[in-house]
């Protein structure tokens, strides 16, 4: 079963997180207020959420945000658009125990 949940910024994604602990995290990159890769470092920063499987999202294909999002700790990345189909293959590879 797949439950999802939804906020709009960083911070609040912040604080809904440490409340409902999930099994991954997928969000963009460009959030108001504290933005995505912000957002994954506090994450890796925490003892409770450092393992925790994050996937951002963004339109910036670049080797340099790529390289932005692996130093701040994502797991994997995803450039807008993409098919359902490939979220859910990339979503399936960073999840430990996802049937593949």
């Amino acid at each position: 079963m797949v439950v999802v949940g939804s906020v709009f910024s960083g911070a609040k994604a912040l604080v809904f997180i440490c409340k409902n602990p999930p099994d991954d995290v997928t969000l963009d990159v460009d959030m108001p207020g504290m933005d995505g890769l912000e957002l994954t470092r506090l994450l890796r920063a925490h003892p409770a959420t450092r393992t925790l499987p994050v996937l951002i999202l963004t339109t910036e294909a670049t080797d340099q945000r790529k390289q932005e999002g692996r130093a701040a700790g994502a797991t994997g990345w995803l450039v807008k658009p993409f098919r359902p189909e490939q979220l859910l293959e990339v979503v399936r590879m960073i999840l430990p125990g996802a049937k593949r």
